[in-house]
């Protein structure tokens, strides 16, 4: 509430309290001026420091955004890196047991049969299917990460606005309590 505002209303209560009690109008006026100015400056004051705390909650959730951010991407570096050694290990296998089996093709003689070529169909069959399911899920982790980013940013926001929001309700709230005390004096006398 502007001092000026308040600094006129306290005029017209001491204005209304001269007639009164009998007091010189020009003190009384002065007086109620001055109070209101107070007032007005008082509520100012904590109006500007309401405002500055509220741009450090603002502030203070743009850090925090930004770190869930990095904290987003070393996870998703993480998850990769991951991803790639279990396909290495995958691949390192079929190559092995490959290479076991046609081993013994050879030793027992049946290098070039069919059961040798559909068990080697199989097992590459078999990890190729295991690569996919490896990759849907990384897919659906990188799913996850970027909605719950989402989540928190859109948790961050509405801290903000409800802070907005009460910040606002106290600057009316005082602003209607100024207001009532001094129409309560007017009215008194």
């Amino acid at each position: 509430m502007p001092p000026v505002i308040l600094a006129v209303g306290g005029a017209a209560a001491g204005a209304a309290v001269a007639g009164t009690i009998g007091v010189s109008t020009v003190a009384a006026v002065a007086g109620g001026a001055l109070v209101g100015a107070a007032i007005g400056s008082s509520i100012e004051s904590a109006q500007k420091d309401a405002r500055r705390a509220q741009q450090n909650v603002v502030q203070a959730q743009r850090e925090q955004q930004a770190a869930l951010e990095k904290q987003y991407v070393a996870e998703q570096k993480k998850a990769n890196l991951q991803n790639i050694q279990n396909i290495r290990v995958r691949v390192r296998r079929e190559r092995l047991a490959r290479a076991q089996m046609v081993n013994r093709g050879f030793q027992l003689g049946g290098a070039g049969s069919s059961g040798l070529a559909g068990g080697i169909s199989s097992l590459a069959s078999q990890t190729a299917s295991g690569i996919g399911y490896m990759q849907d899920i990384a897919a659906a982790n990188t799913a996850i990460g970027g909605a719950q980013l989402e989540a928190a940013g859109a948790a961050g926001r509405a801290q903000v606005a409800q802070a907005q929001v009460q910040l606002a309700t106290s600057e009316a709230q005082q602003g209607a309590t100024v207001f009532g005390t001094l129409a309560n004096i007017a009215f008194a006398l």
